[in-house]
């Protein structure tokens, strides 16, 4: 009787530690907020309705002015790019005050008037978060009716 006992008791413990932790239900704009990011990778498809068509990185070709930017999430809506060590323009502002939305948790909007949305994109596309430290954005654009251009922008958290 005490093996049995025993043998019931320790299956019990078996089975409860078992249990998997509660999952943290955090949005994506939560888990982009609060950190620098920066663009580690862009990668183009000239035409993504062709399954035969290779990704290329472009990630070499654009300037440094645009790679060393900072982007920072300070809320749900906003984002802020800061220019950081070079400037494409010696004149551009220090930092350039923008605002997003993600929709339906896969397509991000970026634009920089909150009165016309759709008229002042900056980048649209679907938006992935691929880890905690990872997203990207796929923007598509419909050349015509048999081609459709991809670049997919990798942003990385900064350590």
């Amino acid at each position: 009787m005490k093996k049995i006992l025993l043998a019931t008791i320790g299956a019990a413990l078996f089975l409860t530690s078992c249990e998997d932790e509660p999952k943290i239900n955090i949005s994506y704009e939560k888990a982009l907020m609060d950190k620098h990011w920066i663009l580690t990778d862009v990668k183009v498809n000239s035409n993504v309705k062709v399954p035969t068509n290779t990704w290329t990185s472009t990630f070499g070709s654009i300037p440094p002015c645009v790679k060393d930017n900072k982007w920072y999430f300070p809320s749900t809506s906003d984002l802020s790019v800061f220019e950081h060590w070079t400037k494409c323009t010696p004149s551009d502002p220090d930092l350039r005050s923008l605002f997003y939305n993600i929709q339906n948790e896969n397509y991000i909007k970026i634009y920089s008037n909150k009165a016309n949305v759709d008229g002042s994109i900056v980048v649209k596309g679907d938006f992935k978060l691929v880890d905690i430290k990872t997203f990207t954005i796929d923007e598509r654009k419909d050349v015509s009716s048999t081609v459709t251009t991809s670049t997919i922008y990798t942003y990385s958290k900064e350590e």
